[in-house]
């Protein structure tokens, strides 16, 4: 074979005056056949090599050297990275470096960096330097070139004072497979620094002051004077574009451009104001009369469009919702006359019409102020009215709130687009001083693709970067392996701030992850499900918090879907989310429709632990903290252990829905919540050794659901996926799914590892009338319920069901049940902890070992929170 190099000849003279290394290269080899050098220009020419035994080994050509020649060829097969750094390479957007970048060759397998870049070792080893690379899309070329065996630093400069040094990104970072052994790097940072943003500032000339006498009637009196107005052409951006008439909040057709204010995200205006950015517990539905639905404006009536219509006919709701109000009240601030100025600019309302755990919003059509009805353009999804109420009208309590309107327009950094007049406003708070004009603080991020792109890249790895202020995802991994995104700080990122879709052996580790649109980190796919082969994944040592701000669809902070295998979620710090702090499975109504994409849904063989969940479920109900659904098969093996949850007092701690199976959860803490497990119609799951303390009784919410320590629902819910619903046999179902993965068959994995439930599960739970499935084999033992009037409530449950022993203390019970520091949250067991004497086999949770812990990547762990 002939090894062709391409050259110009600026690049042979240094591959001349290094002549000694091109003597390695043809050592071993028999002859040159040519070898000419040109004194003509800058021709192109080539070196023929003809091998006797080519081996070439970990060699990596000098850092200063430009090679025309593309791609370094990429290994076939696993790449196998270089046990060393083998070149470091700088970006620096401002130019502030010099001789930065550098390349190490090594032919003894040992190399040693010290601090400066230097190599300082007993064997033979070269620096070559060149000046910083100006940003991540160079520097990647470059690294592209240099051939495998390698492991490729990119070290992206710290900014400093200087803004110009944050990399400004109008396109996204894309790493392919020739990226594969790459590490970028991002070096220390001070608070509030970024090495990468993605939003553009918004020129202060085109924010102007209202003066328009009819948009001035439109804004509250007390804040004319601080609404400006920005038209949408003065901005050049590609996402401001309406909303659907009718859509589910958090749904990626209601995705705009994002703006914020000297680093603070604005939100759209909203009227009431509860629960804006998460500011408040969810308001909670009673159901029952209008003082029950505090903190929202409650619908007094669902004159069409109805959701029980929905349930007798699939199509008859079909029609755009109307419904009546209240009589407008001044006292709390609801004038159905106020928004009448907003419907021709696009005024849309949102609310929890049918179910408290989905959002959903709709253009307003026409408001009739003297009838006191409001009609919507387009047909609700699902329907109006809410769900477990019996009357066709509602229950009178379904809250809803008005969204991206200029008339609620009240507090500073509010802001609304109107499509009526292609213009946004904002309200800017009022400044002092020299620096007075707030109007040239404003940015607005509107770059849909993913920050940075690991497309089948393999042990990539993104180290300590700083990032945010963008439109899009953060960071997101398409396949490939050996993937790790660790020490990073990822804000201010409207869409997932890591997504890693069929990555296998890879993990996200030791991030601080905030203030995110939609959730903090998904994992989708990854393993082998057919036959249990687990993807090697884990998500560990995170701090996740402020999730969901776009709404509780997809505010969730770890999702776990489309047949993940073995994934392990554990030590993360997750709180002030707006749905589920921990979210396993499709199947669910709060995001079902977005993420259903595969033959192999669910997730098997999770293990959930150590993890310290709190303050979820804010926008809404998000059925549970730590969550998985649906059905018996798609959850397969899930183990939570170990785990603290705690002050969410809508929803339950760990819950299995919808007939969830073979789910097993010991050692956790679980504190004012409304259950500790809340369990819906599934069979075999076990729980044992919680410690379940003073639950938050709010009755009422749903038929099936009491509260107690652990809640597990037989009856009473007939929309659960049992055998005798068409959606068993459908494709994706259940049936067809444990027919293709072999749960009959004998010897196959699933077979071994479920088929003790699965095999004959459909027999098992066969329906006893026409409407619930049989619910068997749950075991509740060993369990110290503390605080809480119920210890475990069975509705329904006759078969096989185990619930003692347990030991329960009463809400107003005066027994010290041996906490090291109540108030504190720190609920370790004192040994003379009377649940010992009432459950001599209880095994102890390990308290202290829950939650963040000290390791390379965190050095400290915040103090914990408290309610």
């Amino acid at each position: 074979r002939a090894l062709y190099l391409i050259h110009t000849r600026g690049a042979f003279n240094q591959l001349w005056n290094s002549r000694w290394y091109l003597g390695l290269l043809l050592k071993e080899h028999r002859r040159v056949t040519s070898c000419r050098r040109s004194r003509a220009g800058k021709e192109t020419k080539r070196v023929f090599l003809r091998p006797r035994k080519m081996v070439l080994g970990p060699i990596t050509w000098l850092g200063a050297l430009s090679v025309a020649a593309g791609p370094a060829p990429r290994p076939s097969g696993p790449i196998t990275c270089a046990p060393v750094e083998t070149a470091r390479i700088s970006v620096d957007p401002a130019g502030r470096l010099a001789s930065q970048t550098h390349t190490f060759r090594d032919f003894g397998g040992h190399l040693a960096v010290d601090t400066d870049g230097t190599t300082t070792t007993e064997r033979s080893a070269d620096q070559g330097g060149s000046d910083p690379f100006p940003d991540l899309e160079a520097a990647l070329d470059h690294v592209a070139t240099l051939p495998y065996p390698r492991n490729v630093t990119i070290a992206i400069a710290a900014p400093g004072d200087s803004h110009a040094a944050t990399l400004r990104l109008t396109r996204g970072v894309a790493l392919t497979s020739s990226h594969s052994c790459v590490t970028i790097l991002g070096e220390a940072v001070g608070p509030g620094q970024d090495h990468i943003r993605a939003d553009t500032p918004i020129p202060a000339h085109t924010v102007l002051p209202v003066t328009d006498p009819t948009t001035l009637k439109r804004i509250q009196p007390s804040v004319r004077g601080q609404v400006y107005r920005v038209d949408f052409a003065a901005l050049n951006v590609s996402n401001f574009g309406r909303w659907p008439e009718t859509y589910d909040v958090g749904d990626p057709s209601t995705t705009t451009a994002k703006l914020f204010y000297n680093g603070t995200r604005l939100d759209f205006s909203r009227y009431p104001k509860v629960g804006q950015n998460m500011s408040g517990a969810f308001p909670g539905l009673e159901c029952e009369t209008r003082p029950g639905c505090t903190g929202s404006v409650p619908v007094k009536a669902v004159l069409q469009g109805s959701s029980k219509q929905w349930l007798a006919n699939a199509s008859s709701h079909k029609t755009p919702g109307k419904f009546q109000v209240f009589p407008s009240d001044p006292a709390e601030g609801w004038d159905l006359a106020r928004w009448t100025t907003a419907v021709d600019h696009g005024l849309y309302l949102e609310g929890n019409w049918r179910v408290d755990f989905v959002v959903s919003g709709g253009r307003v059509k026409e408001i009739e102020v003297e009838e006191g009805t409001v009609t919507f353009v387009a047909p609700m999804s699902n329907g109006l009215g809410w769900k477990y109420s019996k009357s066709e009208s509602g229950c009178g309590c379904e809250p809803f709130h008005v969204r991206n309107a200029l008339e609620a327009i009240t507090e500073p950094l509010e802001y609304a687009l109107d499509w009526g007049d292609n213009a946004l406003y904002v309200m800017l708070p009022r400044r002092s001083g020299s620096n007075a004009d707030p109007r040239g603080l404003l940015s607005v991020a509107d770059m849909a693709a993913p920050l940075i792109t690991l497309d089948s890249a393999q042990h990539a790895r993104v180290h300590a970067l700083s990032a945010g202020f963008t439109l899009g995802r953060g960071i997101y991994a398409n396949g490939g392996t050996g993937i790790e995104v660790a020490g990073c700080r990822l804000h201010d990122i409207d869409a997932d701030a890591v997504t890693l879709v069929g990555a296998t052996q890879s993990r996200v580790h030791g991030c601080d992850i905030e203030s995110i649109g939609a959730g903090g980190v998904e994992v989708s796919a990854g393993g082998d499900v057919k036959n249990l082969i687990s993807g090697g994944n884990s998500v560990t040592n995170n701090h996740i918090w402020n999730i969901g701000l776009n709404g509780i669809a997809e505010g969730q902070g770890v999702r776990v879907i489309n047949g993940s295998v073995g994934l392990v979620v554990a030590h993360n710090r997750i709180h002030h989310i707006a749905g589920k702090g921990i979210h396993l499975g499709v199947f669910t109504s709060s995001n079902a429709a977005i993420h259903q994409a595969t033959d192999m849904p669910g997730h098997y063989m999770s293990l959930v632990e150590y993890n310290e969940v709190f303050a979820a479920g804010l926008n809404g109900s998000g059925f549970s903290a730590i969550y998985s659904c649906c059905d018996p098969a798609h959850a397969a093996g899930g183990v939570y252990r170990y785990n603290f949850v705690h002050s969410s007092p809508a929803i339950n701690g760990i819950g299995w829905d919808n007939m969830l199976s073979g789910q097993t959860g010991y050692g956790n803490v679980l504190f004012d919540l409304q259950n500790g497990f809340g369990l819906n119609h599934g069979s075999f799951n076990s729980m044992h050794d919680n410690l379940i303390i003073k639950n938050s009784p709010r009755g009422g919410i749903t038929s099936f659901q009491y509260d107690a320590a652990i809640s597990i629902a037989c009856s009473g819910f007939s929309d659960v996926y049992n055998c005798s619903m068409p959606f068993w046999t459908e494709r994706n179902g259940p049936g067809p799914f444990m027919e293709s993965v072999g749960v009959k068959t004998p010897g196959s994995p699933w077979n071994k590892a479920f088929g003790w439930y699965l095999a004959d599960i459909c027999d098992e739970v066969a329906t006893r009338d026409g409407r619930n499935q049989n619910v068997l084999g749950n075991s509740a033992r060993n369990n110290a319920a503390i605080f809480i009037d119920a210890a475990i409530l069975a509705k329904g449950c006759t078969d096989n069901t185990t619930t003692t022993p347990v030991y329960s203390l009463p809400l107003n019970s005066t027994v010290d049940p041996g906490f090291a520091n109540y108030s504190g949250l720190n609920f370790t067991l004192l040994p003379s902890s009377p649940i010992f004497a009432a459950l001599p086999a209880f095994v102890p949770p390990p308290f202290g070992e829950m939650g963040l812990e000290v390791d390379a990547w965190r050095r400290e762990i915040p103090q914990r929170w408290l309610p």
